[in-house]
Parts: C-alpha cells; sequence; structure tokens
C-alpha cells in the first residue's frame, strides 16, 4: 500500500516503488505455509519468507535514506 501511495505521489524514482511490489508479492507467498499446515497439498517455497522479508528490509532502508535526502 505504500508503494502504490509513494507511486502515486510520484516521491521517489520508479525502481524504489518496483522492489516495494515485488518485496510485497514474494513475502505474500511466504503466506504459503501457514496454508500447508491446514491443506498439506498446498505449494511451499520454503525460500520466500528469508527472501522477502530481506527485500521488504532493504526496500526500508531505501525508502528512509530517499526520505532523508527529499529536500
Amino acid at each position: 500500500m505504500l508503494s502504490i501511495s509513494f507511486r502515486r505521489l510520484q516521491l521517489f524514482p520508479k525502481w524504489v516503488h518496483t522492489l516495494g511490489f515485488i518485496s510485497a508479492f514474494i513475502y505474500l507467498l511466504a503466506q504459503a505455509e501457514l496454508f500447508h499446515t491446514v491443506v498439506p497439498d498446498f505449494p511451499v517455497w520454503p525460500l520466500a519468507g528469508i527472501i522477502g522479508s530481506t527485500l521488504w528490509l532493504i526496500w526500508l532502508i531505501i525508502t528512509g535514506i530517499c526520505f532523508i535526502n527529499k529536500d
């Protein structure tokens, strides 16, 4: 939701929004593990959690730097 808002406000470069969308999507894939506990045949990507979390943290750092540099 923040990436959508930042994109509409045109606060940051386009690649920052794209990174936000990608990390959110991968992190959403990590939630499949919860479904897998109830539906054993539900497909799971084991690396989705660590990759999604790492990309999200990188996006947060970049967003913070962009806010600091915004004058």
